[in-house]
């Protein structure tokens, strides 16, 4: 397969198009397809519709972890039994993490926003108060209208030195595949893998079954409903997009970031000023 090893697949679920597509054929191709981990994300307030997808993907021989509304997570619970290893809740806010028992449930997501990313040290602060092991910070959903994260240099100075007083070093394991974001949480810390991933360890499937190279970057590579998983990653597209995302925009050329940063989010970039040329807006310089 044209992907490099470990493969995180993301796929969100709902909510189900009116046309389901092949889920068992679906399921198949993925389960063939070497990936290591497989992130679902199902959102609405009851599983049953999606039901017998979550049982087919609990049967491939991968990584699976699911995230689900706080409604659907008595529902889920079960679900690690048969094959989820690990479940997140999705939740809006600080307050709603101190109504839930952790009891089974691995860890909390949390979508930072323009509109939310101030509450992230109060995010931080309760999910290590109520004992939780993980904190998931998803990537923006931008072929599905979500609005990019835009901080300014200052603007992410104070919200790092908010999150450094929520003191959870060694406590919680915090991930973020924003490079922006990660910074604010992991100060010091290289980025991992040091480029953006999209369409190298990575790809996203929508609940219509289309796939992107990563959620972040609207870019359209094919359809499971028409063609295999392994002739979407083998096209001549796919291939193409990887090559753009290895190239360092111009509009970064003279910043003095750049060894650092590598262009940034190149969806974010791209969605933003419909160039590869330009870069992430996300950087705030």
């Amino acid at each position: 397969m044209e992907l490099r090893s470990p493969i995180r697949l993301y796929w969100d679920i709902t909510p189900l198009p009116d046309h389901l597509p092949d889920y068992d054929r679906i399921c198949s191709e993925i389960a063939a397809s070497r990936a290591l981990t497989l992130h679902v994300t199902a959102l609405e307030e009851s599983l049953a519709a999606a039901a017998d997808l979550i049982r087919l993907l609990c049967g491939a021989p991968l990584a699976l972890s699911l995230t689900v509304s706080p409604a659907a997570i008595n529902s889920a619970l079960p679900l690690l039994e048969r094959g989820v290893k690990k479940l997140f809740i999705d939740v809006p806010s600080a307050e709603a993490i101190r109504s839930f028992s952790r009891t089974g449930i691995t860890g909390i997501s949390f979508r930072v926003s323009s509109a939310n990313h101030a509450e992230l040290p109060d995010v931080i602060a309760a999910c290590t108060e109520e004992g939780f092991a993980e904190l998931q910070l998803p990537m923006e959903r931008l072929a599905a209208g979500e609005s990019p994260l835009c901080l300014t240099r200052e603007g992410r100075a104070c919200l790092a030195a908010r999150v450094a007083q929520a003191a959870f070093p060694g406590r919680l394991q915090i991930t973020a595949n924003d490079p922006f974001l990660w910074r604010v949480v992991n100060p010091g810390v290289p980025f991992p893998d040091g480029v953006c991933q999209a369409a190298n360890t990575m790809l996203a499937i929508d609940p219509a079954g289309n796939v992107y190279p990563c959620p972040a970057m609207p870019i359209l590579l094919g359809n499971l409903q028409t063609a295999s998983f392994r002739e979407i990653v083998l096209s001549a597209l796919k291939i193409e997009v990887r090559a753009k995302i290895l190239e360092q925009p111009s509009g970064c050329t003279e910043c003095p970031m750049l060894d650092d940063c590598r262009g940034g989010c190149r969806g974010r970039g791209l969605y933003s000023h419909g160039s590869w040329e330009k870069p992430d807006p996300g950087c705030g310089m």
